[in-house]
C-alpha cells in the first residue's frame, strides 16, 4: 500500500461516502500530522471535492533541519529501501523508540517522575493512563507509504516542488483555491513550525489564515488551553466559510 492507495482509495471512498450521505458537493477536510500532509496532497488532486481545508501540525516543506527527524532521516544517516525491504513495513516500536528520543529527559525522566508525585490524584493518574494507553496504541506504517513519505518528503521535499508522485498523478499544491486555515503548534518538536508554515504561500487560495498555538504536537489537539483558547477560533473560522450557498439568481 502506497500514498495512491490511502489519497486516492480510502480518503477518496470516504470523502465520496460522506458526499453521498450528506447530499453535499464538497466536504470540509482536517487533517493532522501525516495527515495533513496528506489532505494537501487530495485537495490538490481533488480540488472540486474540498470546501474548507484545515492543516493541523502538518509537514510540507521538509528542507528545514530544525527538528530531529530531518537530521535522522537524512539519506547519510538512513537508507529507507533497505529498511522498508528488510522490514515490509515500518514497526511501531520502530516509530516510537523515535518519537521518545526526541525529548528523552522529558519523555523517560520527567513524566514518571512527573507520575510518581501525583500518584495520589485519582483524576491525575486516570488521564494520564488513558493519554498513555493511547501514545503507545500504535500499528505498523505500510512499508510502501513509509518509502514514499521519508524518500520523497524528508529527503527530496518534492511536494514544495511541484513533482510529488501519487500514482500516476503529481501533485501541484497550486491547485488548491478553497479557503485554507493552516494550525500550527510553535512548541511542535515532531512537526517544527518551519515545515508548516510555508504552506499558504504554496497554494492559490486567496483566502488564507495560520493560527499558531503555544502547545507541543499533542497538546495542540488535547490540551486544556487548546480548548479553551485554539479550538472555540477554529469552530468560528470553520462556520463562516460553512453557509449555505445561496442558490443562482433567474
Amino acid at each position: 500500500l502506497g500514498l495512491e492507495d490511502y489519497i486516492n482509495g480510502y480518503l477518496l471512498n470516504i470523502v465520496n461516502h460522506v458526499r453521498e450521505r450528506t447530499g453535499s458537493e464538497k466536504v470540509n477536510l482536517l487533517g493532522y500530522c501525516m495527515g495533513g500532509t496528506m489532505s494537501s496532497m487530495f485537495t490538490a488532486l481533488h480540488p472540486q471535492l474540498v470546501k474548507n481545508l484545515m492543516l493541523m501540525a502538518a509537514g510540507i516543506d521538509f528542507s528545514t533541519r530544525d527538528g530531529l527527524l530531518n537530521l535522522w532521516s537524512d539519506p547519510k544517516n538512513f537508507d529507507v529501501d533497505k529498511f522498508v525491504d528488510a522490514f515490509g513495513n515500518c514497526p511501531a516500536e520502530f516509530l516510537q523508540s523515535a518519537f521518545l528520543m526526541l525529548k528523552p529527559v522529558a519523555n523517560l525522566v520527567e513524566k514518571p517522575l512527573n507520575f510518581y508525585e501525583k500518584m495520589g490524584d485519582a483524576d491525575f493518574v486516570d488521564d494520564f493512563f488513558t493519554m498513555e494507553a493511547w501514545l503507545n496504541d500504535n500499528v505498523p506504517v505500510a512499508g510502501e507509504t513509509y518509502r514514499e513519505f521519508v524518500k520523497y518528503l524528508y529527503q527530496q521535499n518534492r511536494l514544495v516542488k511541484g513533482t510529488m508522485p501519487v500514482g500516476r498523478h503529481v501533485v501541484h499544491l497550486k491547485n488548491i483555491t478553497c479557503p485554507v486555515l493552516n494550525i500550527i503548534a510553535t512548541r511542535d518538536d515532531l512537526v517544527p513550525c518551519g515545515q508548516s508554515l510555508p504552506f499558504n504561500d504554496l497554494v492559490s487560495s486567496t483566502d488564507r489564515h495560520t493560527f499558531q498555538h503555544s502547545a507541543g504536537h499533542i497538546g495542540l489537539a488535547d490540551g486544556s488551553k487548546s480548548q479553551r483558547e485554539l479550538w472555540p477560533k477554529v469552530v468560528e473560522w470553520l462556520a463562516e466559510r460553512s453557509k449555505p450557498e445561496a442558490p443562482p439568481q433567474n
